[in-house]
């Protein structure tokens, strides 16, 4: 008896896990047979590997649905690069996704679109689902960087847009970015003394995310991401891409090119 294996077949839709062998086949069911109960079933030959026996419906309940598009080209390209650009949008999607969500490789000093996915949510589990489906598909994929805007609303973007004084002191946080990493939190202490009491919330955001809430030692805890990972210092002064606006004005023109909200696959 073999081990046990993963697999995706595309006629199958979810991966499934082989069962049994016999000398010609291979006996596959559903991965959720377990723990829903589901019983389809899908028998393929060892020597093609080839789908022998057409699959039987699934009866269990099966994860949001992500659809992800790339032709060989892009794939390509996707697995001879380095750096990447990630956005996503939501007016162009069809009604029962939630978003586009696209994946710009920086190829010959241009942002070049690889990967597009229509997914259903946005959250952390959703990306994290789509990341293991891309390398499935391009296992030579190794980025060194990725670069994206991740940021958590706080309710100030009316205050940001009418109060001059509110987004000048906004600017100053936001430019800790452009310093050395090792002036970053000296410097974010000299700021914090200068701003008042409206902009605690802000100020806890950040360190919580960016540079860590101060202990009693005068340490400072883990933030969720270290100042090396947001610093852009670096990547300033060796004149690399520091935003991912291309990326954002080529959803721009794919919103143009659509003319409506929403529209139907």
């Amino acid at each position: 008896m073999q081990n046990n294996r993963y697999h995706r077949y595309k006629e199958f839709r979810v991966s499934v896990l082989s069962y049994r062998f016999t000398e010609n086949k291979t006996y596959w069911r559903c991965i959720y047979y377990n723990s829903q109960k589901c019983h389809a079933r899908l028998h393929t030959c060892n020597i093609t590997n080839n789908v022998i026996t057409p699959p039987s419906d699934h009866t269990c309940k099966r994860p949001d649905r992500m659809l992800i598009f790339a032709s060989s080209e892009q794939l390509d390209i996707l697995q001879s690069c380095d750096d990447f650009l990630v956005d996503g949008t939501f007016k162009v999607v069809p009604e029962i996704f939630y978003q586009l969500y696209v994946v710009h490789a920086i190829y010959r000093g241009h942002a070049i679109p690889v990967v597009y996915s229509l997914l259903s949510r946005k959250n952390s589990d959703t990306y994290q689902r789509l990341i293991n489906e891309i390398v499935e598909f391009a296992p030579c994929w190794f980025p060194a960087s990725i670069l994206l805007d991740f940021e958590k609303t706080l309710g100030y973007q009316n205050r940001y847009q009418e109060d001059v004084k509110f987004a000048h002191n906004i600017n100053k946080i936001a430019a800790l970015a452009f310093i050395p990493p090792c002036d970053v939190l000296h410097a974010y202490s000299r700021l914090a003394l200068d701003l008042d009491d409206d902009y605690q919330d802000i100020l806890n955001y950040f360190e919580d995310t960016y540079i860590g809430r101060l202990r009693p030692n005068d340490t400072r805890r883990q933030p969720t991401f270290s100042i090396e990972f947001w610093n852009m210092h670096s990547r300033t002064t060796q004149l690399s891409m520091r935003t991912n606006n291309s990326v954002e004005a080529w959803h721009r023109r794919i919103g143009c090119v659509f003319q409506c909200a929403h529209s139907t696959l």
